[in-house]
C-alpha cells in the first residue's frame, strides 16, 4: 500500500486484503510471480457490512496473463509522501457527529447525523486554519463511509495519537456500532458537505455542510 485519498504515505505498508468502502481510493503495487501460460484473478470477498445483506460469492473484477520476465523490476523509491501529523492536545474541540437510521416506515428508512436529516441541517462552522476532533459515532446497524468535501482528516485515538500509518484520508468507513475519530484542519473557505458515501443514504437525510470562514 502507497497512498490513500489524499496522496503518497510516508512509508508503504503490506497487507493481504483490502477493505475498499464508497468513495475510498487507495494505491498498491502487487509483486507478481514469475512464469509463463499463468493468470491470477482479481476476486471480491464477501464484507458483512451490515443488515444481513447476502453473500452474491466472489465476483471477477480483473484477469492478469503473466508472460516470462524479461527486465528486473525497477527499485522502489527510497523516500516517499511527506505528511506532517495535525496537532492535537488536550484543548483541541471534540465535535460529535453521531450518525443514526431509522426504519419505522416500511421500505422507506430515513438517516441523519445528530438527529438531523439533510436539508433541515444546522451547518457546522469554523475559522480557517482551526483544528477540529470529529468523533464519528455510528450507532446504526451497518457500517458508513463518511466523507468530507474540501479538506483531508487524520485518524487519531481517543487520546489525539495518529493510529496506524500517517496518511490523508477524506473519506473513512465507520463500521456498525463504533466511533472513528478524524483530527480535521479547516484548510479551505467556504461551504462544504459532509456526507455519508452510500449515497441513497445521503439523499435520504445523511449528509450535513461545513462553513469555513476565511
Amino acid at each position: 500500500m502507497i497512498s490513500w485519498d489524499g496522496g503518497l504515505l510516508e512509508a508503504p505498508y503490506e497487507t493481504a486484503t483490502l477493505l475498499i468502502a464508497p468513495g475510498e481510493r487507495y494505491e498498491v503495487l502487487v509483486e507478481l510471480a514469475d512464469g509463463e501460460d499463468d493468470t491470477l484473478q482479481l476476486r471480491t470477498l464477501h464484507y458483512d457490512r451490515g443488515h444481513n445483506i447476502p453473500d452474491p460469492g466472489p465476483i471477477e473484477l480483473l484477469s492478469i496473463e503473466i508472460a516470462a520476465n524479461t527486465r528486473d523490476m525497477a527499485a522502489l523509491p527510497s523516500s516517499w509522501g511527506t505528511v506532517a501529523p495535525i496537532a492535537v492536545d488536550a484543548s483541541t474541540p471534540r465535535r460529535p457527529m453521531v450518525l443514526r437510521e431509522d426504519d419505522t416506515i416500511p421500505n422507506a428508512p430515513t438517516f441523519s447525523i445528530n438527529n438531523e436529516e439533510f436539508p433541515n441541517i444546522t451547518p457546522v462552522t469554523g475559522a480557517l486554519d482551526q483544528t477540529e476532533v470529529w468523533e464519528i459515532e455510528n450507532l446504526a446497524e451497518m457500517d458508513h463511509p463518511f466523507h468530507l468535501h474540501g479538506m483531508f482528516f487524520q485518524i487519531v485515538d481517543e487520546t489525539g495519537a495518529q493510529i496506524g500509518p500517517r496518511g490523508w484520508k477524506d473519506t473513512v468507513n465507520v463500521q456498525q456500532l463504533q466511533t472513528v475519530r478524524a483530527a480535521v484542519r479547516f484548510e479551505a473557505p467556504g461551504r462544504w458537505m459532509y456526507h455519508c458515501h452510500i449515497l441513497e443514504h445521503a439523499e435520504r437525510g445523511m449528509m450535513g455542510e461545513l462553513e469555513v470562514a476565511p
